[in-house]
Formats: C-alpha cells, structure tokens, sequence
C-alpha cells in the first residue's frame, strides 16, 4: 500500500486540499471498491488542531502532526495563501526528500517546496496567477507558467489538480488512472497547458497579465491571431 501524507498549511486552498484526496479515497468509496488498498491517506498539520482555509466560514481541524512525513511514501503539499512558512515545516519537507519520499505541490504549495529549496535548478510550475511572484521570490527555480504540471522525478508541481490522476497512473498504470478518472467524471489529461485559461478583457485586448513569456504568447494570441507565435513559450 502507497502511504501519502497531505500537509495541510495554515491559510490552505480548501479546493486544492480536497482535489488532493480522491486518489487515496478508495478505502472509503463502497462505489470503487476494486481500488481498496491502494493508498493509504493521512491529512497532517504542524501541530496539529485547528487550521484556516482560504474559504471564508470553513476551519479544518487536523489531528495528525508533521510526524506523519516520517513515513510517507508521497508528501503532497496543496495550495495554501502565500507567505513564508514554518522552519519546522520547511525542514520535514526537506527530511522527507532526502530519505527518499516523492514531493509534490498543487497551486501555490509551490511556494513552500521552493522556500525548502527543493526546487533549485528544477523546472517547476504553480497556477498562472501566481507564476510570476514565484520566479521573483525564488530566481533559482525554472518556473513554466504554462505547464498544467511537471514531473521532475521526486519532485513535482502542479497548477491545479491534473497532478494527482498524473500519480495514480504513474503508481498503477494507465487502466487504473483511467477508472479513477471516470468515476471522478473528470478528463485523464486536459489538452494545452495554461494559456486556454487566461482571462480576456472587453473587446478582445488582453486584461493585464504577468511578464512571463506566457504572458506576451497569451497578449500576441488574443490581439493579433494570426501572429506567428514565439518559437518559445
């Protein structure tokens, strides 16, 4: 059995934390009961106790610990609201890593594995709103605001939550992802990257968008179509 460890940071996306659960839900899902003991799922926190979603109204209340790395075979780090995070939470990120555990980010749990400099030198991505702040902050990361998500061996990062299919087939195969993936309803792999999803303004010009090279392909694609594209985007 896979044991992953989702470490729920205090301001977390309660949407990227629960995306992050359905491939380890098997055990509890009367519907999908061929998947039962694939994975094996702890939600942990730094101290456990109570911890604030981005979601106005909602707090979660976590009773595992950051222990719950020790052990884990996958620790997934969803989105949570950006701003530096713990030392102690830092340093379990980085413990995990070197004994061998796979990392992985959805949105903006980026931040915490480049804060843990788990990122340096690798290609990483994080939703496109946050793309940019992401270069900034942690020049040392090859930040592709286009990818839906990337997969650098024990270390991968997502912009939302085509990542987790992603693992349960890279785990189990490809049949297996695609079962989850129709009982989830949900497409396998979505086609293009992250530029279909890049708001337009009124009249077709382009809203303000960040100074990635994304952003100058998404500006020439909306204000002059038939542009030839950059060789690189």
């Amino acid at each position: 059995m896979h044991t992953d460890a989702i470490h729920c940071a205090d301001g977390a996306s309660a949407t990227s934390l629960a995306g992050s659960t359905p491939r380890c839900a098997w055990a509890k899902a009367p519907s999908a009961a061929r998947f039962n003991g694939r994975y094996a799922m702890t939600v942990c926190a730094l101290d456990g106790g109570s911890v604030s979603t981005t979601t106005v109204g909602l707090e979660l209340t976590v009773t595992a610990t950051l222990d719950a790395l020790d052990d884990a075979d996958t620790v997934i780090v969803p989105g949570f609201r950006r701003g530096p995070a713990p030392p102690r939470a830092l340093e379990a990120l980085r413990l995990a890593h070197r004994r061998g555990a796979r990392i992985a980010s959805i949105c903006t749990g980026a931040f915490a594995l480049a804060q843990a400099g788990l990122l340096d030198g690798r290609r990483a991505t994080t939703h496109w709103a946050h793309a940019d702040a992401l270069a900034d902050e942690h020049p040392r990361v090859l930040v592709d605001a286009n990818a839906l998500y990337i997969d650098e061996g024990e270390v991968l990062t997502s912009a939302g939550l085509d990542l987790c299919l992603y693992l349960v087939g890279r785990d189990h195969g490809q049949d297996v992802a695609i079962q989850r993936a129709r009982h989830m309803i949900t497409p396998l792999h979505r086609a293009g990257g992250q530029a279909q999803f890049i708001p337009v303004g009124v009249g077709g010009e382009a809203t303000s968008w960040p100074r990635s090279p994304l952003g100058r392909a998404a500006t020439c694609i909306v204000r002059s179509p038939s542009r030839t594209l950059p060789d690189r985007v």
